[in-house]
């Protein structure tokens, strides 16, 4: 009942202060305490206030012995908190820990590669980073990631060939971010006419 009791209030801090009150809690309550933080720490991330975040999953982490799964996904948004708080060698660190982590293709695998994907093409390592970003794309079926990113992460993969000057591999990412979200229709298209132009195909 009292599981029930903290995992339904709408106030996490009064929960957690109050599981925080109990001398030798159970391992349902310590599962609800994490859950607690967990769910505070995904309200912060929609609100985007990112400060907090990282350090109310680093708790949620810390009691991976009461629910591992959970555990795990904390670890994907730590490394998006830390991204958006251009913590960037934090986040890669964390999008790596959590692909090590899971033995399927998810959704936030996807998500995970994406961002290790943009750090990497931040830093113009453009191998790995094309890498990264073919691997969300060649398992965006299974990852179910959105459109708009996936037709950014073609953008992307193109941009790493066009500048390894790898130019007609960068042509069918373009034409494949198109397909794929005509929106990016503009950048994909200028990115072609350059591309053309360095060709000669005037």
């Amino acid at each position: 009942y009292l599981v029930d009791a903290y995992l339904s209030t709408p106030s996490y801090d009064a929960a957690l202060a109050s599981i925080d009150k109990i001398k030798s809690p159970g391992a349902s309550i310590m599962a609800a305490k994490m859950q607690l933080l967990y769910n505070k720490a995904m309200d912060l991330m929609a609100a985007g206030l990112y400060n907090d975040v990282p350090e109310l999953l680093t708790s949620v982490i810390a009691l991976d012995k009461y629910d591992h799964n959970t555990a795990v996904e904390a670890t994907f948004w730590r490394g998006e908190a830390y991204y958006r708080l251009s913590e960037t060698v934090s986040a890669e660190a964390d999008y790596r820990r959590y692909l090590a982590y899971v033995s399927k293709v998810t959704r936030n695998s996807g998500l995970a590669n994406y961002g290790v994907g943009y750090i990497l093409f931040d830093r113009k390592d453009y191998d790995k980073a094309w890498l990264s970003m073919r691997t969300v794309i060649e398992t965006s079926s299974e990852s179910k990631v959105g459109a708009e990113v996936l037709a950014d992460a073609c953008l992307r993969a193109g941009d790493c060939m066009f500048y390894k000057r790898q130019y007609n591999q960068a042509k069918e990412y373009y034409n494949m971010a198109i397909n794929v979200n005509d929106k990016t229709g503009d950048y994909a298209l200028f990115q072609t006419a350059l591309v053309n132009g360095l060709q000669r195909n005037y």
